[in-house]
């Protein structure tokens, strides 16, 4: 998460909470609420987009999910809302310049069902509508949806457990890495030119895709080569909605558009690169490693489309444009946040102070895969990664056999007794464990890398073997 900003006391915020409720909006208030008011305000105010603002929370109501747990809803003040679950306090999706939800108002006395980003129901005679767009769902995407909550709802609850947890285990063979402090961070990819997009074209037909695309391709030509879109197609600092229409053809063909899967868009999104003479195209990645790997990229200055599980566009997903992170080094990278341009504002602001609504924050578990622009010249197509030996991991080319080697990095280390901890690389999660000896803090009389204090067994001969560092923080 982004750096803190000054926490208001207590007293403060439960002043503000309990007597500034919105006329108009007057919603339940659970008095059972899972967590404080002060550590809501804190979580919020620490991801907020605008940090020269403090937020207040004025009305909250309770939301069902479609797994095993319950969610809030927080309407902020001076604008926009935020989402926690509520059992581990984890941001589930935020926006701090427009309340994007109906006026929740309307559903004091009647229960809210919460299946992801822009995925908030009503139920009614046994069928779920979409508060938003009166999509009425369908068993099976009822079915999709859970499927994708359970799965974010599981990696909330054991990042939570692996924050606050110490075991006692035995200890496999030892590596002894070098230690990085865990620290917040914030990077972003030309965070002004997103933020302030309102040119492009509209979503009207479900082609959430190409519109996210166009995005990035009118990224591309105002910062990398003017050569990825024709003047005639540029519009303002984006692009058109003739854009959109002619990108339309190479996705859809003489097809009707609609919701189509990122991988099978980037086939035609392929030919119009090819078209234009770009040495390009489109890769699409999905797996249990992306965040890790989207992460990396919005800090190697590289935005990208990301597709999310919700209501708009096909339905039951949305692809967006990813172009910022709050995340910290110390935690699983399915903890991130990403703040994505949603593909839906498009007039300028009448106050010129103030900013498009089509920012949105997203925690990182709602993502399911992206694709980026890459070199064309490289044609391999990879296997999973996989351990190689102490220091790298290796996938390889399913077609002339390449091998790419790449450096282990573990973000997070559990105590395991008094002698060792363990921790998971974070792209092929191979378990590596070293001692606490070997990162001990002598002032402080702790271990700088997980954090056991006190005292540790030592495990260190008089051999006059060497110790060997592998290189797994970064």
């Amino acid at each position: 998460m982004k750096l803190k900003k000054c926490v208001l006391s207590f007293t403060l915020v439960l002043a503000l909470l309990f007597s500034s409720i919105v006329p108009g909006f007057a919603l339940e208030m659970d008095e059972n609420a899972v967590v404080t008011p002060a550590s809501v305000l804190e979580i919020i105010n620490n991801y907020s987009t605008n940090p020269d603002t403090v937020y207040t929370v004025v009305a909250q109501k309770q939301l069902q999910g479609f797994g095993n747990e319950t969610y809030t809803y927080y309407k902020l003040s001076p604008d926009g809302y935020a989402i926690l679950l509520d059992s581990t306090n984890s941001l589930m999706e935020a926006c701090y310049d427009a309340d994007l939800y109906p006026a929740c108002g309307e559903y004091t006395n009647s229960a809210l069902y919460y299946g992801g980003p822009d995925v908030l129901c009503t139920l009614t005679n046994g069928q779920f509508t979409d508060v938003v767009s009166n999509h009425i769902y369908t068993a099976d995407e009822i079915s999709g949806i859970q499927e994708k909550q359970l799965e974010v709802e599981t990696a909330a609850v054991e990042n939570a457990e692996l924050s606050s947890s110490s075991g006692s285990v035995a200890s496999p063979t030892v590596v002894t890495p070098p230690i990085e402090f865990e620290e917040d961070r914030f990077a972003s990819v030309e965070y002004s030119y997103f933020r302030n997009m309102y040119n492009y074209g509209y979503n009207t037909s479900a082609t959430c895709v190409v519109i996210a695309a166009s995005i990035l391709l009118g990224y591309y030509d105002n910062y990398v080569s003017e050569s990825y879109v024709a003047t005639s197609y540029e519009q303002g600092n984006g692009t058109s909605e003739a854009f959109h229409q002619y990108l339309c053809g190479y996705v859809y063909g003489v097809s009707t558009p609609g919701g189509i899967a990122l991988g099978n868009a980037a086939v035609g999104l392929n030919h119009y690169l090819a078209d234009r003479q770009l040495a390009k195209k489109f890769v699409t990645y999905s797996g249990s490693g992306i965040y890790a790997d989207m992460i990396d990229l919005i800090e190697y200055g590289v935005p990208f489309v990301g597709c999310i599980s919700m209501s708009n566009g096909a339905d039951t997903n949305h692809a967006v444009v990813v172009y910022a992170v709050s995340y910290n080094t110390g935690e699983a990278a399915s903890n991130a946040v990403f703040t994505c341009h949603m593909g839906w504002d498009h007039e300028a602001p009448a106050d010129p102070t103030e900013v498009p609504t089509s920012a949105r924050l997203i925690s990182a578990t709602w993502f399911y895969n992206y694709a980026i622009i890459e070199d064309s010249t490289d044609t391999h197509a990879y296997t999973s990664w996989s351990y190689y030996n102490g220091t790298y991991h290796r996938r390889q080319c399913t077609s002339c056999g390449y091998y790419r080697y790449v450096e282990h990095i573990v973000t997070q280390w559990e105590d395991l007794n008094d002698a060792y901890h363990s921790g998971s690389c974070r792209t092929c999660n191979h378990t590596f464990t070293q001692t606490h000896e070997s990162c001990w803090d002598d002032d402080l009389d702790v271990c700088t890398a997980c954090g056991h204090s006190g005292s540790y067994t030592s495990t260190i001969t008089n051999s006059t073997s060497p110790v060997i560092y592998m290189v797994c923080l970064y």
